[in-house]
């Protein structure tokens, strides 16, 4: 059997000095290959969706948020109703979107509309954000043998709360 994998890197900006150093932003897409339809174990997924200005910054035809809003979308369109979803955002205010859910058709709409309805506004409290999606996962009874995992949709620019990189980790590790 092959496999293909396609890995894609866009940079932000297509031309650069070369008498300076410079931080460069980059879209990584990533197109995994087709897998035969197998079992899988339920999810319990919370994710934390970083709604903060910077988010709103357009990056190759489209704001990040927007990047992001997507490819939570798609997630959500894979999920079955075995699997669990709970959503916050964060920027100066953290905010719990949705509780964790059964993703039912039924509830995939509500938080589809959810996450539709999401905008970019305040200061990126990442820090705040990353205990809000940890104390959501931990509040759940797990299903048994679920996959139980907690992601970030961040553009890694925080600019108010906790900014340690290692008290984040900490905070994490907790």
């Amino acid at each position: 059997m092959t496999t293909i994998s396609i890995l894609s890197c866009t940079p932000a900006r297509k031309k650069l000095d070369h008498a300076s150093s410079h931080e460069i932003s980059a879209l990584v897409s990533f197109k995994p290959p087709a897998v035969e339809d197998v079992e899988r174990p339920p999810l319990d997924l919370t994710v934390s969706m970083d709604t903060s200005t910077s988010m709103g910054d357009r990056y190759s035809g489209s704001s990040k948020i927007e990047y992001a809003r997507r490819s939570l979308l798609k997630l959500v369109e894979h999920m079955t109703a075995k699997d669990r979803l709970a959503l916050s955002t964060f920027d100066s205010v953290i905010e719990v979107v949705s509780p964790s859910v059964l993703m039912t058709d039924e509830n995939k709409k509500v938080v589809t509309e959810a996450i539709r309805k999401v905008r970019s506004r305040g200061w990126t409290d990442f820090g705040g954000g990353v205990i809000k999606a940890l104390d959501l996962l931990k509040s759940n009874e797990p299903s048994k043998g679920s996959i139980r995992k907690c992601l970030i949709f961040t553009d890694g620019a925080p600019s108010t709360g906790e900014m340690n990189p290692d008290k984040l980790v900490s905070m994490a590790a907790e």
